[in-house]
């Protein structure tokens, strides 16, 4: 899907900009450390997902395996967890020193840069709803930065809706244009 990327992208653009206030470049910092630190921790000592999963456990911070994974994964656009006390059972697993020193700051910015992430993607719906005449709901600070969002998406035209009553569709097919 080529929708995170760009947004992926944007948040870089916006990163290196003069624009960005520092407080944010600092929020990007950590939401970035927080993954490196609990990685390195797995190959130091050579964890499996399991592992961890179940040191988390003892922390009565349950969280399942692959939930971890998907935190970790390169491909994956997941900022991080969302709940406070994960942040703190990463700290003290990995005794990380600045995790350990401020594990709500690292959980506070996870939340700006997620919120960063979903402001961007609003922005470049706006910006396709704009493209079609529609002037109303912007964000004057992205389309300062960004420019005219909608000129990197496709607009596609429906032609035939059909009755789906029989029809079994897979999540992963729903509501995404696909030839039939």
């Amino acid at each position: 899907d080529a929708l995170p990327i760009f947004v992926d992208k944007i948040l870089n653009d916006l990163i290196n900009s003069e624009e960005c206030e520092e407080h944010f470049r600092e929020s990007y910092r950590k939401s970035l450390y927080w993954k490196n630190a609990l990685r390195q921790y797995m190959e130091q000592f050579e964890l499996s997902f399991k592992d961890l999963s179940d040191k988390m456990s003892k922390l009565g911070c349950n969280k399942h395996e692959i939930t971890i994974r998907s935190w970790l994964d390169e491909d994956s656009h997941i900022v991080g967890p969302r709940e406070l006390e994960t942040f703190y059972a990463i700290a003290i697993i990995t005794e990380d020193k600045y995790l350990l020193k401020d594990p709500e700051g690292f959980c506070e910015a996870c939340n700006q840069v997620r919120s960063m992430r979903i402001r961007i993607l609003k922005y470049i719906g706006f910006s396709i709803i704009k493209s079609f005449g529609d002037t109303s709901g912007t964000d004057e600070y992205l389309e300062k930065l960004i420019g005219e969002a909608s000129e990197f998406a496709t607009t596609l035209q429906i032609e035939n809706i059909m009755q789906t009553n029989e029809l079994f569709v897979p999540s992963y097919f729903a509501n995404r244009p696909h030839e039939l």
